[in-house]
């Protein structure tokens, strides 16, 4: 498989990248559920996490390791399915599907 077949990480995920310092830039991978809040992917040597973050106060309020390091370019569909997973317990509030448009994130629909 040469690169230019693999998926996209940005698209697969719905992710772009956002800046989570409140000086200077510090940007990682994010998909925003409102204007304080995101999923935000950290990318490690020993592992990666996904982090429920506020972007009003700059910290973590839930996070899960990944069971595998994530290529910060490219992502196979079977680790795409297990972070959109991880977004779902973190966020249980809203819908995730793989290959969004960034824009289409919103609120689970709520009893009428």
């Amino acid at each position: 498989m040469t690169s230019d077949d693999m998926p996209n990480f940005e698209a697969a995920l719905g992710v772009e990248y956002t800046n989570l310092a409140a000086r200077g830039r510090k940007e990682h991978p994010a998909r925003r559920l409102s204007d304080d809040l995101a999923l935000v992917i950290f990318f490690g040597t020993k592992h990666s996490s996904v982090h429920l973050w506020g972007l009003a106060d700059g910290r973590s309020h839930a996070s899960e390791n990944l069971p595998f390091l994530l290529d910060p370019l490219f992502i196979e569909d079977e680790e795409a399915s297990h972070v959109i997973e991880v977004f779902r317990r973190l966020a249980p509030d809203h819908e995730f599907d793989l290959y969004p448009e960034i824009s289409s994130v919103a609120p689970a629909p709520g009893p009428l």
